[in-house]
């Protein structure tokens, strides 16, 4: 599942630190070897979620980043 992330980044133009979202992805182990239709229907509705949650986290992470670059010009301009 990918879930928004915030990190630090040296920004050297401006000699600052900033804020910048990514997504983080971390691997569900899932068992390939299905021997039911059970075990299908579940990978299926995992693989249905885990695109759902990449849609969420993407918009979530762009919308962070347009609000960090805000902040960011405005630390920059102090800062000159």
């Amino acid at each position: 599942m990918a879930k928004p992330k915030t990190i630090h980044v040296y920004d050297a133009e401006c000699n600052i630190q900033v804020r910048k979202a990514v997504l983080d992805t971390s691997q569900v182990k899932q068992t390939l070897s299905c021997t039911n239709d059970e075990c299908v229907d579940d990978l299926i509705a995992s693989s249905i979620v885990g695109a759902g949650s990449v849609i969420v986290a993407g918009s979530i992470v762009m919308v962070s980043n347009v609000v960090y670059w805000i902040e960011r010009e405005q630390e920059c301009q102090a800062v000159n």
